[in-house]
C-alpha cells in the first residue's frame, strides 16, 4: 500500500511539473564555489520561471538577488529564485543571483549565478 501511495504521488508530481514547462524552461547548469556561473532560462512573456537553488556539499544559508532584471522582476522564495517579465516584453533580459552556504568543511562558500533570460510569446 506505501509503494503504491508512493508511486501516486511521484506520478503527480511528474505530471504537475510537465503543465508548467509550457511556459517556462530552465537547462540545467553548475555553479561553481567562489565563482560566477553562467545561466540560461527560457520564459513565456509575463508568466513566471523558477531555478531551484539546489545544495551541493553543504548547507544553504541564504541566496539574494545581486543585479535586477531590466525588463522583469527577479525574487527569493525560499529556495527559488523566480523571474516574471513584464508582459508583452520579448528579447533578452538578464540578472544575477548569489548563493552563500558551507562546503563539506564548513567553510564559508558563495556561488554566482549570471542568468540570461530569452523571452518570446511562445516556447
Amino acid at each position: 500500500m506505501i509503494k503504491a501511495a508512493a508511486l501516486a504521488c511521484v506520478l503527480t508530481v511528474a505530471f504537475s511539473a510537465g503543465a508548467s514547462a509550457a511556459n517556462c524552461i530552465v537547462p540545467p547548469f553548475s555553479t561553481l564555489e567562489n565563482q560566477t556561473a553562467q545561466g540560461h532560462m527560457y520564459a513565456k512573456t509575463g508568466k513566471r520561471c523558477r531555478i531551484a537553488v539546489l545544495h551541493s556539499r553543504g548547507p544553504i544559508f541564504g541566496v539574494r538577488v545581486l543585479s535586477a532584471a531590466s525588463h522583469g522582476v527577479v525574487s527569493v522564495q525560499g529556495a527559488q529564485v523566480v523571474y516574471v517579465s513584464k508582459p508583452g516584453f520579448v528579447g533578452e533580459d538578464h540578472f544575477a543571483y548569489v548563493r552563500h552556504g558551507a562546503d563539506m568543511l564548513n567553510r564559508p562558500v558563495t556561488k554566482g549565478v549570471e542568468v540570461t533570460v530569452h523571452v518570446s510569446q511562445q516556447l
